[in-house]
């Protein structure tokens, strides 16, 4: 009896230590939602191209000599509340960085590098610069898995002054 009650109590200790071994989060597969938000009018921006960058290693690519970071490439394109979603494979990459046609088509208004982590743990809204770009027209809160950016068009006269300076 004392045998057949070690016994349980050994294959209760291993059900229990089983069920709390789980595969870590960063080596699944992950959905990452960008939303662009229009500074000026507080309004979706639709219908544009966005490239996602993600990468291991240093927040930025370094600009000393050295191997450079692998970076995978995915591409999407907003839909009518300015949003794409991109499907990351695991594992999980350091880094996502994002780009949207270069300064012909947003101004530069945010930061475009994050931290993986950050964004899939509490959501990430970019810095933005009001400086540069002005007051926003109205604030948003992120969701885990969501970066928010705040950007401009970039306008025929931002063109031309691009052309001077």
């Amino acid at each position: 009896m004392k045998e057949l009650k070690r016994f349980a109590e050994i294959l209760i200790g291993c059900a229990v230590l089983l069920s709390s071994v789980g595969i870590p989060a960063s080596s699944l597969a992950q959905d990452i939602t960008l939303q662009l938000i229009d500074a000026k009018t507080g309004k979706p921006l639709k219908s544009l191209h966005v490239q996602m960058r993600a990468w291991d290693g240093e927040p930025h690519v370094p600009s000393r000599p050295g191997p450079t970071p692998k970076v995978e490439n995915f591409q999407a394109t907003t839909d009518s509340e300015g949003r794409a979603v991109f499907h990351l494979p695991g594992p999980v990459p350091d880094n996502l960085g994002f780009d949207f046609g270069g300064p012909d088509v947003l101004r530069g208004c945010s930061a475009k590098i994050f931290l993986t982590a950050d964004v899939l743990r509490t959501g990430v809204i970019a810095d933005y610069s009001v400086k540069s770009c002005g007051k926003l027209k109205r604030q948003a809160s992120a969701q885990p898995g969501e970066v928010i950016i705040f950007e401009k068009k970039t306008t025929g006269w931002d063109r031309f002054l691009q052309e001077l300076f």
